[in-house]
């Protein structure tokens, strides 16, 4: 009867433990979370084109810094790409170290669709005056 009395009273207790759980609903998923601040990243870095240049390099390199996610650091490459200054383009040849493939990806985009009054340079440009020899034109 004692045996009987305990295995009622755990099964019980995990009823009521399933039932709390189904009921309790997280108030917000870590996936959204992650999907809102990138969304919110990529809001702002639109917005950064209003502001001059100098305003707008501090808040691009935070955005590209390896912690961000992946999406934010494209945005900010294309952020830069439309600054067409050449510490804009210094940050340019940084990010494609980046290990993320589609930040390099996006950098070595010829910039077709990202064209600003303000750029005299090309992203093309800003990577051939790296001093890296990979980008050097053969004679």
């Amino acid at each position: 009867m004692k045996k009987y009395t305990l295995w009622v009273v755990g099964v019980l207790l995990i009823g009521v433990a399933v039932v709390i759980r189904l009921l309790h609903e997280s108030p917000e998923d870590a996936h959204e979370r992650m999907h809102a601040e990138e969304a919110r990243a990529q809001a702002e870095i639109d917005a950064l084109g209003s502001l001059p240049p100098e305003q707008q390099l501090p808040q691009l390199r935070k955005y590209l810094s390896l912690e961000t996610p992946v999406a934010v650091r494209t945005a900010a490459v294309d952020g830069l790409a439309r600054l067409g200054t050449p510490e804009a383009g210094a940050l340019l040849r940084e990010a494609m170290h980046d290990y993320a493939s589609p930040v390099r990806v996006r950098v070595s985009m010829p910039p077709a669709s990202i064209k600003s009054p303000r750029s005299k340079y090309s992203r093309k440009n800003f990577i051939r005056s790296s001093s890296s020899s990979f980008w050097r034109k053969k004679s």
